[in-house]
């Protein structure tokens, strides 16, 4: 069975209890499967720890290569979210 490539939006977060949590970054990653731009934020070196959540990206949505495969602050990543979701910051 093939497995399609497409990008992953994953958050990281470091809970610091039940109601906080620190905004660690976004990566932008091409995977097959969430656990698969989880090994693949590891090996590009963009996955700071924490907590991560994901999903993928609607296939249509085009990647700008300066988002792809590192690490993204909160302004960043807002920008990103309305640049490539239509989302608001």
């Amino acid at each position: 069975m093939t497995r399609l490539v497409t990008y992953w939006w994953l958050s990281f977060v470091d809970r610091i209890d039940q109601a906080v949590a620190v905004q660690l970054g976004v990566a932008i990653v091409p995977a097959t499967s969430l656990e698969d731009a989880i090994d693949a934020s590891h090996r590009m070196g963009c996955n700071p720890g924490g907590e991560v959540a994901g999903h993928p990206l609607p296939s249509h949505v085009r990647i700008p290569y300066q988002l792809a495969c590192r690490l993204l602050d909160a302004a960043e990543a807002a920008e990103a979210s309305v640049a490539l979701l239509g989302g608001t910051p």
